[in-house]
């Protein structure tokens, strides 16, 4: 069913605001992939607050001459997905990239992050960095050991007390 003029406006409209207001946008190639996969991969985007869409790629064209962004529309030649995130664009890239390493058909084609094209090393990369989670339970770590390492060096000191007194009365015991 072909759409009407303006809806189409609309939408050109909609997805301007989005590559706007989004630090990253990954572009993949969806074709092979079945409903139920389409689905299962949405539902993990969604819970992390990212949209996962198809749009015609014409529309999506003239969206990213409108909100200025100047990239390569050469990508633009086969079936393509995208995927909003409004946050930072880490959650996004490892869901996707995790995704495509499960299933052959999905296929990553690059993105746009800070309004710039990047390519699909840089969003296999930004997949592989640690989580905020991690990195706070390592600089929790890091700023553990020292005093842990200090308590242990007191405690020695004691420790080593108590085997000299123990070993002084055993002397005297014999």
């Amino acid at each position: 069913m072909a759409i009407s003029k303006e809806k189409k406006e609309k939408i050109v409209e909609e997805l301007t605001e989005k590559f706007s207001s989004s630090s990253a946008v990954i572009l993949t190639n969806y074709q092979g992939l079945n409903v139920k996969d389409i689905t299962g991969l949405r539902c993990e985007l969604k819970e992390k607050g990212v949209k996962f869409e198809v749009i015609k790629n014409t529309l999506v064209k003239i969206a990213l001459e409108k909100a200025g962004l100047k990239i390569d529309t050469s990508i633009f030649s086969g079936p393509v997905a995208l995927a909003f995130d409004l946050e930072e664009g880490i959650d996004s890239s490892k869901i996707i990239y995790n995704f495509a390493k499960g299933n052959k058909n999905l296929e990553i084609l690059g993105g746009i992050i800070n309004k710039n094209l990047v390519d699909v090393d840089a969003i296999k990369s930004l997949a592989l960095l640690p989580t905020r989670e991690e990195l706070y339970a390592k600089l929790v770590g890091s700023l553990n050991a020292p005093i842990s390492g200090f308590i242990n060096v007191l405690s020695g000191n004691i420790r080593n007390l108590v085997y000299v007194l123990n070993a002084y009365k055993e002397s005297k015991t014999n």
